[in-house]
């Protein structure tokens, strides 16, 4: 069995690929990807994780310090299932201070590439169409709101890739 050559493999993945296999040939990107490969590349490629540039905009109402853009952030996150991935610190408001909602989680369905969130503080989608992840360019688009609603309390932020946990860049 071959498997394509990545500079940085999650340990799940690791682990998961030496026990299901007696011997592992490891392919250089210019190689031709057999079907057998490719099956093992996209379970691979399902972990999101890493570091990602969040940006965007708020929305509390009655409180113009707190609605408006925020400076972009990085942030990491963290697989949490097959399919998952959760924020490993708080959403921000325009002030780059906490939202209280907990860590959101991200719940992607990877026929459709549409995303579901969720969080301990109560957020879900505001429009589930505007909740999606961009495979080829690894992009987060998210629109969520919670407590009073969207009227009240909502966010609408991109999380675009940056970089494996290894390779923390400077956000221009």
């Amino acid at each position: 069995m071959k498997i394509i050559y990545f500079r940085y493999l999650t340990m799940l993945a690791v682990i998961g690929i030496f026990h299901a296999c007696k011997k592992v040939e490891v392919i250089k990107p210019e190689e031709k990807v057999s079907l057998e490969t490719s099956a093992i590349l996209e379970s691979i490629s399902l972990n999101r994780d890493g570091l990602y540039k969040l940006y965007g905009r708020t929305l509390r109402a009655g409180d113009p310090a707190k609605t408006g853009e925020f400076s972009p952030i990085e942030m990491t996150l963290t697989a949490t299932g097959n399919n998952s991935v959760a924020y490993t610190d708080l959403q921000v408001w325009a002030d780059n201070t906490g939202i209280g909602i907990g860590l959101p989680q991200l719940n992607l369905d990877p026929t459709t590439n549409l995303v579901t969130i969720s969080s301990a503080g109560g957020a879900i989608n505001t429009s589930a169409a505007a909740n999606y992840y961009n495979p080829v360019t690894k992009t987060f688009f998210l629109d969520f709101n919670w407590g009073d609603g969207a009227d009240a309390r909502r966010a609408i932020v991109t999380l675009q890739y940056l970089s494996s946990f290894n390779n923390k860049r400077d956000m221009e």
